[in-house]
């Protein structure tokens, strides 16, 4: 039994976009290349600024608050219906 072997004969630019995504898509232990882990031009790793941290620190209490007022439900109907509730709540709106 032999196979049958497909020649697609697609436009070079469209390969070359799929082969470019496929390499980016891939991490660089796939394709075979290392990274040098020194860069020459290399930023030092920016720190994050007082409105940042301003702002960190209140998701941490909003999530702080939110998990404790999830964890007061004595079932998991009323879990549920909490969740519910703030997926519902006007701050948590995607539109």
């Amino acid at each position: 039994m032999t196979t049958m072997k497909f020649v697609l004969h697609e436009p070079v630019w469209s390969g070359a976009l799929t082969w470019s995504a496929d390499a980016l898509g891939r991490p660089d232990s796939m394709t075979g290349r290392q990274r040098d882990s020194r860069r020459v031009n290399a930023s030092p790793p920016r720190s994050p600024g007082v409105f940042e941290r301003i702002d960190r620190w209140f998701w941490q209490q909003a999530l702080r608050d939110r998990e404790k007022y999830l964890a007061g439900s004595q079932d998991i109907f009323e879990l549920e219906e909490r969740i519910r509730r703030l997926d519902r709540a006007v701050g948590s709106r995607y539109y």
